[in-house]
């Protein structure tokens, strides 16, 4: 847990700090979420940014520095970009994700006149110092399933902070509830029941009493005076109410049959085609 919370340190990771996360990574579950089946590209260094962003079309893109393979990795809670030499397998550089809410697009920003560019601050785990560089795919399909990656770690994220704030508050309600109330886990006496539910208090030493404000009103359906007076006086609820049943409507005749306007259908009305038979007699 040391290990962890070291690695968390944002902006600063110095040596002691690199050796703690190497340790965390150890002992942590590698969960790969994305990788590139193509070549991707690493431009370096960069032109400035414009004032609304940067721009693929200003680096050149037929000079590019490095030919890598892009991976997005989870390390227990942590998660990197990091781009491999193709060949060895051998880290070229390694883009950390933020994870205590500041926005992704700190460290990962998309360019804006192509959908296959984008910009990564890459940093070194032992010194500290970060730098910008491009990274760039050749297929659309690539760059898209990036994005997708990208976009589910961000939900993750927004969903795991979600969490640790319910736990938080929930830890901080039970600790309200347990000081005003004593103990709050409650003892179990010899029949098998729990002493803090018998006096309405949870495990968790929540207060579940109703207040002495609170009053419950039940009426029993088995006889209501109100009830039967107005089914008295309604039919159909003279029904719902247990009365009889009201008698069926009366029957109405079938039709007749049907008879053409020119007399061309025949009396009985029999033939299924008779539409077809009234165009040949009318010629």
């Amino acid at each position: 847990a040391a290990a962890a919370a070291a690695c968390n340190q944002a902006g600063r990771r110095p040596a002691a700090a690199a050796a703690a996360c190497k340790d965390a990574d150890e002992h942590a579950v590698v969960l790969v979420t994305y990788e590139s089946s193509s070549p991707s590209y690493v431009w370096a260094p960069l032109p400035p940014a414009l004032s609304y962003g940067h721009r693929a079309e200003l680096w050149d893109v037929e000079k590019w520095l490095k030919e890598v393979h892009t991976k997005l990795v989870t390390v227990g809670d942590r998660a990197f970009i990091r781009l491999e030499v193709p060949e060895t397998g051998e880290l070229f550089a390694e883009c950390p994700l933020p994870t205590d809410g500041t926005p992704l697009t700190t460290v990962v920003e998309p360019v804006i006149d192509s959908s296959r560019y984008y910009v990564l601050r890459v940093e070194d785990a032992s010194s500290g110092n970060h730098a910008f560089i491009g990274l760039g795919f050749r297929e659309r399909s690539e760059s898209s399933d990036f994005a997708g990656a990208l976009d589910d770690f961000r939900c993750q994220v927004r969903r795991a902070r979600a969490a640790a704030a319910m736990r938080a508050k929930f830890a901080e309600l039970g600790g309200c509830s347990r000081a005003d109330n004593g103990s709050g886990g409650g003892a179990s006496d010899g029949g098998g029941r729990v002493a803090g539910v018998a006096s309405g208090r949870s495990d968790s030493g929540l207060d579940l009493r109703l207040r002495d404000s609170v009053k419950l009103t039940i009426r029993s359906l088995a006889y209501d005076p109100e009830r039967q007076s107005l089914a008295a006086r309604t039919p159909m609820l003279a029904v719902c109410a247990g009365g009889s049943l009201l008698p069926p409507p009366p029957s109405v005749p079938p039709p007749g049959p049907a008879v053409a306007p020119n007399g061309c259908w025949g009396s009985d009305g029999a033939d299924d085609w008779g539409d077809f038979v009234a165009a040949d007699c009318g010629e």
